[in-house]
């Protein structure tokens, strides 16, 4: 876990779902929700890839969405599509021009 940045990646990969519901309704959206109470950025994701994608990374798993989602997709981190919100584009961005920099995930 420790080696994970925010949102799951595989590689040079990112999974993206597709929201289905507003704000930003069929726009894709990284994986993640609101901390809750003390919980870790780490604790977060698990939690949040069970609710909104039925499974934990890695990614040779059968992904179930939640009603949330309408798709997914994996992406290259260096061609994907524009994100729902810019916090998420930028955190994305950012992690994407640290693997190109360093050649890795």
């Amino acid at each position: 876990m420790k080696d994970w940045k925010f949102c799951p990646r595989c590689g040079d990969r990112i999974l993206l779902p597709r929201r289905e519901h507003e704000p930003r309704k069929g726009s894709w959206d990284t994986v993640g929700g609101f901390l809750s109470g003390a919980e870790t950025a780490e604790d977060n994701l698990v939690r949040e890839e069970l609710e909104e994608i039925g499974c934990e990374l890695p990614p040779d798993v059968e992904i179930v969405l939640s009603e949330e989602n309408s798709e997914y997709a994996w992406f290259p981190l260096d061609d994907r599509p524009p994100l729902a919100f810019a916090d998420c584009e930028a955190a994305v961005a950012a992690s994407a021009a640290l693997t190109s920099r360093t050649g890795s995930a």
